[in-house]
């Protein structure tokens, strides 16, 4: 069979047509039937070649997909899965090429279809998965590379609840507002829809990230994050809102813990945590033994419970900050038993 629409084929399996697929199909099939043991699966004999031309998913163009599969033994055998999903290069010696994935697995007919697949993948841009994530359909020069094992049954293959698999990844060029993730690497576990991501490592323009999330595999995708930022810089800080440095011109390391939440469908969230700096200046002014609890979404950041030392004494504060908005924001901000002397000094020193 030649020519067969790729989005026909989701139809015929009775899926749900992802957006952005084009492509068609062609199937050579081999099936030897035993009709003396017609009710032997083990008799049965077959072999099969998929090739997909010109597909697209998600607008993203797939230069070489193809499949051999041969069912003997009572086995169904995916011998290699090759796709090149916008590759671009030659690979490195004993290394896949860029953009590239591989796959391999059987499916074993006498223990009620259990499907076991293991894959790798180079590369591969993170824009193929925005079907169902989105937002990832603006991340045009982010990557991910993986390592994959997985199970589950014939019958449910297409139900996510259904599938138990375990992987390494790492991330390349990731963006989130104006600040890069230059790789993010970690473990992921998936087990009843829930995708629980451990031992993640990344790093960016503020500082160092160590973390672990969870993802719901369902129609609002909700998802809830604990991260731990190390060598905080916050002559940085300002990424996290936008192109428009801060006018008190900040510097200093500090750690911050935090907790973020939210959904993907539609992108919605929230944060909360922790902020600690024991030395952070601001402009003139030498701050010491700083802490913050903070609150962040869309539309606002909020402060409370702020302070520390300054010259001799002690500052304290609150504040909600409007981000979405021209409303006016509300800061409070208490000075006291400070040095005077050191005070005017500080402020008519020369620069």
């Amino acid at each position: 069979m030649e020519d067969i629409p790729a989005r026909d084929l989701f139809v015929m399996m009775g899926a749900k047509v992802p957006d952005g697929i084009a492509g068609k199909l062609k199937l050579d099939l081999q099936v030897g039937l035993p009709v003396e043991n017609i009710r032997d699966p083990n008799a049965y004999l077959g072999q099969a070649r998929v090739e997909f031309k010109n597909i697209l998913l998600s607008g993203i163009p797939v230069s070489d997909f193809h499949a051999d599969a041969q069912m003997q033994n009572g086995e169904i055998v995916l011998s290699e899965l090759v796709a090149k999903l916008g590759a671009k290069g030659e690979p490195a010696k004993g290394k896949r090429a860029p953009g590239e994935i591989i796959a391999a697995g059987r499916i074993d007919i006498r223990e009620k279809g259990i499907v076991h697949l293991r894959s790798q993948a180079s590369s591969v841009p993170m824009g193929i998965f925005s079907p169902w994530m989105p937002e990832l359909g603006k991340q045009t020069s982010s990557t991910i590379s993986f390592g994959l094992d997985a199970k589950t049954t014939v019958a449910k293959a297409l139900d996510l609840s259904a599938w138990e698999a375990g992987s390494l990844f790492r991330v390349d060029k990731f963006f989130f507002k104006e600040l890069l993730f230059p790789t993010i690497e970690g473990k992921l576990n998936l087990f009843q829809s829930r995708l629980e991501a451990s031992d993640l490592v990344s790093s960016c323009q503020v500082g160092k990230l160590l973390g672990q999330a969870t993802l719901h595999l369902n129609q609002a995708m909700p998802f809830q994050c604990k991260l731990n930022v190390k060598s905080l810089d916050s002559s940085n800080a300002y990424l996290l809102f936008g192109k428009e440095k801060f006018f008190f011109d900040p510097n200093g390391l500090g750690e911050i813990e935090a907790i973020a939440s939210g959904t993907f469908s539609p992108f919605d969230w929230k944060s909360s945590g922790k902020l600690l700096f024991d030395k952070l200046t601001l402009g003139r002014f030498l701050l010491e033994k700083n802490h913050v609890e903070w609150g962040i979404d869309p539309t606002k950041l909020v402060f409370n419970d702020a302070g520390g030392n300054i010259m001799g004494g002690k500052w304290s504060a609150d504040a909600e900050i409007p981000l979405a908005s021209l409303s006016t924001g509300n800061i409070k901000f208490n000075i006291q038993d400070i040095d005077a002397g050191l005070l005017i000094r500080t402020a008519t020193e020369k620069e």
